[in-house]
């Protein structure tokens, strides 16, 4: 409905709202491209080129999440103002137990034959990343229930609590990269990323199931 008179309850509403997803966007990109930032600052731009090749590979596999979350935004809304939080739970395990299983295979091929996939992306001089690429590949197993879990709280209306988790996982991840680059070098990245996503995903499986 068109009105000539501006409700600034909405615009109030519509503020707080995005001022929050807007902060959780920014901690996603700050979360995916810690390690990368790191790297370059703690070790050199070298060590960045090799990593990134790897982390290349893995986004590939995480199209498929994007995709879904953009159709289960509309419809966590939808089903929590109708049925409420349980159909909400139903529809998070479903849109999670699909991802996965579109990128399953895609992550499987990855890890049996990591060398052939480096080959093909970057050359013969990027094959010693295989453990990373491995690394990487795990973690793209934890997107899934991160993203999903982002797109559902924002559409329930629980934007806040998904930025402070974002905060949070971007925290521990520039925690843990300050404290293995330095004895681990990429490796050390690669297992600080996982490890930071596990423990988002853990608090946000945590949250869910409490609800």
């Amino acid at each position: 409905k068109f009105s000539r008179k501006l409700d600034f309850a909405w615009v109030r509403k519509l503020i707080d709202f995005g001022k929050y997803v807007t902060g959780t966007n920014l901690g996603m990109i700050l979360l995916k491209f810690m390690d990368q930032i790191m790297l370059g600052a703690m070790i050199s731009p070298k060590a960045v080129a090799g990593y990134s090749t790897s982390v290349r590979i893995g986004n590939l596999v995480e199209v498929p999440t994007q995709s879904i979350a953009a159709i289960v935004f509309p419809q966590s809304a939808r089903k929590h103002d109708k049925q409420g939080k349980d159909a909400v739970k139903i529809l998070f395990e479903k849109s999670v137990g699909v991802i996965l299983a579109m990128i399953i295979p895609g992550v499987l091929l990855v890890w049996l034959f990591p060398s052939h996939f480096l080959r093909f992306v970057a050359g013969e001089r990027y094959v010693d990343q295989v453990p990373i690429l491995r690394i990487v590949m795990l973690t793209s197993l934890f997107v899934p229930f991160s993203r999903q879990f982002s797109t559902i709280m924002d559409a329930i209306g629980k934007p806040k609590l998904n930025f402070y988790l974002t905060l949070g996982g971007a925290i521990h991840n520039a925690i843990l990269l300050l404290i293995f680059i330095p004895f681990f070098g990429e490796m050390g990245a690669a297992f600080s990323t996982l490890a930071a996503y596990v423990i988002m995903v853990s608090v946000s499986l945590g949250f869910l199931s409490n609800e």
